[in-house]
């Protein structure tokens, strides 16, 4: 197996999931994140912030975003 094979979506809830809602979070957390370290939570935003940084690494090793920015 090559290392691009094992980074696909191993099932099929994970296939649907990074395809159809994976956009929401990956774009409104920094947002939340933000609005929690303003507030002076910072324990709570580092932890969603963790939780974002893992999300968007897993949503770009399975949807290969470098390959949207190529001449077809």
């Amino acid at each position: 197996m090559t290392a691009e094979r094992q980074e696909l979506p191993t099932t099929r809830f994970e296939r649907i999931f990074f395809r159809y809602f994976a956009w929401f979070p990956v774009i409104t957390l920094p947002v939340l994140v933000w609005d929690l370290m303003a507030q002076g939570q910072t324990g709570m935003g580092a932890i969603i912030g963790l939780v974002h940084a893992v999300l968007v690494f897993r949503f770009v090793s399975v949807n290969n975003v470098p390959g949207w920015f190529r001449r077809r």
